[in-house]
């Protein structure tokens, strides 16, 4: 079987033929352009590469993050909630709308100059874009459903105001999913020649294909998916700003829930740059930016929404390495032997002084040297564990215990 020919050459193979003929019903500048561009030795560029380098990483990043969300909530803290049930079909879209982007980029010439595309990989390029479009808004409807389940459930004690609102923002999104999906499934009639080129030639007379409004569609889906994420956001912020936790642990709550600015500020730039697309002729090529920025915008919604549940293990890595810097080789804290057993240590000299637990279950042990007049004092909760070290100079200023 012969190979295909580059767009705008005469098509020897039959589904060539076919997509030759779409493209002449669709844009026969198309045609035309690229045959003059290539005869005018127009520059060959790409910029493939770089995208697949992009959503490669994006997708195994996102992939450890969300196996450790749901590892976390579902065996670490057992308390899987309907917000992780939720992450799940948001996650998975997000991996497949990956797998489709790089798909789009080997497969067919996405981020090429189109004059150097095949009609082969063009056909990729136009109908994996088409299975991208209703999956992205699925996807990211998905994670805000998530992030708003996980914000009820927060304010689950609290007054009935945040309920409601919660409902209602559920509400909102309930309607306003299957919209947007839909609009970006069935805009054409037949359907199937919204989907492939090769429907479209097989058409009698393709200009009964009667289609909606494809920029309408696109500019309103998106608008909606702007106005939706500037509803959520602030949310949980307020939420976090208003609970009673350690300022740490606010902070860094706080940073991670402004990271979902960064989606939506992708989706407004995207939506800036389809109303200042100006050329429609080398398509595979402009569009590579548009779908770096929904790429953005889909991979920090999807992550945003399993970091929080994480922050609890990042807090205890956090502790582990203060406390192994705090008692390792040369510090302050590794000179004073304490043992909870009760027994002396075993270098001369040394030992400790221990207080009995108290209510909460915590000890008080101070390490001193004979003949010595300081000690150090360092208490202890129920599992032995540093609970609040005290006086614990510079290392600078040696001292021997």
């Amino acid at each position: 079987m012969s190979e295909s020919v580059l767009i705008g050459e005469e098509p020897i193979r039959q589904d060539d033929k076919l997509i030759h003929k779409a493209l002449s019903e669709l844009s026969p500048a198309i045609l035309k352009l690229s045959k003059a561009a290539r005869a005018h030795h127009a520059p060959s560029q790409t910029r493939a590469p770089s995208m697949i380098t992009g959503s490669s990483f994006a997708l195994l990043l996102l992939l450890v993050i969300t196996t450790a969300r749901l590892w976390v909530r579902g065996h670490r803290s057992r308390a899987f909630g309907a917000d992780d049930y939720a992450i799940i079909p948001g996650a998975l879209g997000c991996v497949v709308y990956l797998s489709l982007l790089i798909a789009q980029e080997s497969a067919g010439c996405l981020g090429k100059n189109i004059y150097h595309c095949t009609y082969q990989e063009f056909r990729w390029f136009y109908e994996l874009a088409h299975y991208c479009f209703p999956l992205f808004y699925f996807t990211v409807f998905c994670v805000k459903i998530s992030i708003t389940l996980a914000n009820r459930r927060i304010t689950g004690m609290t007054s009935k105001n945040w309920q409601i609102a919660h409902w209602v923002y559920l509400a909102l999104l309930g309607c306003l999913m299957p919209i947007c999906v839909l609009l970006n499934i069935f805009p054409c009639s037949p359907i199937p020649t919204y989907f492939t080129l090769q429907s479209i030639a097989r058409e009698p007379d393709p200009k009964t294909i009667r289609c909606l409004n494809q920029d309408a569609i696109s500019l309103a889906t998106r608008y909606s998916h702007i106005v939706t994420d500037w509803l959520l956001l602030p949310v949980p912020l307020i939420i976090i700003y208003r609970l009673q936790m350690p300022v740490g642990r606010k902070i860094r709550l706080m940073l991670v829930f402004c990271l979902g600015f960064i989606s939506s500020a992708a989706s407004i730039v995207r939506n800036v740059l389809v109303t200042r697309q100006t050329n429609q002729f080398d398509v595979t090529y402009d569009y590579y930016t548009q779908y770096a920025w929904n790429v953005v915008d889909i991979f920090f919604a999807t992550v945003v929404a399993s970091l929080p549940p994480l922050n609890g293990l990042a807090e205890k890595g956090i502790d582990k390495m203060w406390s192994s810097r705090l008692f390792s080789g040369d510090s302050l804290m590794s000179k004073v032997r304490l043992r909870v057993s009760g027994e002396r240590s075993s270098q001369p000299g040394h030992g400790y002084s221990r207080r009995l637990p108290d209510d909460s279950g915590s000890h008080e042990l101070t390490g001193y040297r004979k003949g010595d007049d300081e000690s150090l004092s360092v208490q202890l909760d129920a599992d032995h564990k540093v609970r609040q070290p005290a006086d614990v100079v510079d290392e600078t200023s040696e001292r021997r215990w």
